[in-house]
């Protein structure tokens, strides 16, 4: 009898042990998963929080061009509309709060059309042939309000602009008559500017609302134009350059967008709208009613983008 209830026991422990390690090792797995939950979450969270951040920007859009001279107290005006196409290409890089910028707005310009005097009857003239208005921009400043798995922030930012405008002429067209033409402008305004950014994103769940606007101040300037055309009296192309006469900045942009936002991810898509204006103001030589005109020599953008950025931290 005693034998048997040995029996009894040992077999009673030896099914308590093998419960008992089974829930210990149950426990023991769920200790550790929760452990490497909390370490990888621990990890984006450092990741999200790094100090140091890449964004990288890139987007192509398509909208009217304005491209000329307008006197500001006389008819001498040539200014000139069209469409083009365009790319918002870029690069933020920040330590902590300090934040650089690279950017290129650049735009494709073909044929233009404007209204012009002729002989005190005004006519529609096309200008048939293509260019390019690209800005460089180099910006330093602060990328601010940020915070851990947020992909929101504040730029303000003053940085260097350099803005060639260039405009090659093949055709014109009055009422519908063609005529070859030959010319080629350009224009390069240098200078500061001055402006900020602002990101905000509102969590919806698995994504999030992205609200994007910006403001800037252009104090860039062009003190020289360059024609390049055909000479005929020479029989060949030549080139002029000719100093802008007491050359003043007046150029400024704004930017607005929405789109959405998986910060998770570090990545975004939205469409913006941007207008980019780069204007010279310039003073005329020749005296008119007793005054030397004022008019402005410009060339401003606006356009939809759409647009893609991914921030990569490290």
């Amino acid at each position: 009898m005693k034998t048997k209830n040995q029996k009894l026991l040992s077999a009673i422990c030896v099914c308590l042990f093998i419960l008992n390690t089974s829930v210990y090792s149950q426990e023991a797995d769920e200790k550790k998963a929760d452990e490497t939950i909390t370490e990888t979450s621990e990890s984006n969270v450092k990741k999200q929080a790094s100090d140091m951040a890449l964004v990288i920007r890139g987007g192509f859009g398509f909208g009217p061009v304005d491209y000329g001279f307008e006197a500001f107290k006389t008819d001498r005006n040539n200014v000139m509309s069209g469409s083009a196409f365009g790319a918002d290409i870029g690069a933020m890089f920040n330590y902590r709060f300090i934040a650089a910028e690279i950017g290129i707005l650049f735009s494709l310009i073909n044929d233009l059309e404007g209204k012009q005097d002729y002989m005190g009857i005004e006519k529609t003239v096309k200008y048939m042939g293509t260019g390019t208005l690209v800005s460089f921009d180099i910006k330093l400043g602060a990328k601010l309000l940020t915070k851990p798995g947020d992909m929101g922030y504040i730029f303000p930012f003053i940085g260097l602009r350099n803005s060639p405008i260039e405009r090659k002429l093949e055709k014109i067209e009055i009422d519908g008559n063609q005529t070859e033409a030959s010319g080629d402008t350009l224009i390069e305004p240098n200078g500061l500017i001055l402006g900020f950014r602002d990101l905000t994103t509102v969590p919806l769940g698995s994504f999030s609302l992205l609200i994007q606007s910006g403001f800037f101040l252009n104090f860039s300037m062009a003190d020289e134009r360059t024609d390049r055309y055909y000479d005929m009296t020479k029989n060949e192309e030549v080139e002029e350059t000719s100093k802008l006469n007491k050359p003043e900045p007046l150029g400024m942009g704004f930017e607005i967008g929405l789109g959405a936002a998986f910060e998770d991810a570090g990545l975004s898509v939205f469409l913006n709208y941007k207008w980019d204006q780069n204007g010279t103001i310039v003073e005329s030589e020749q005296q008119i009613n007793g005054e030397y005109p004022k008019g402005l020599f410009y060339a401003d953008t606006s356009k939809f983008y759409l647009t893609v950025t991914k921030e990569i931290p490290f």
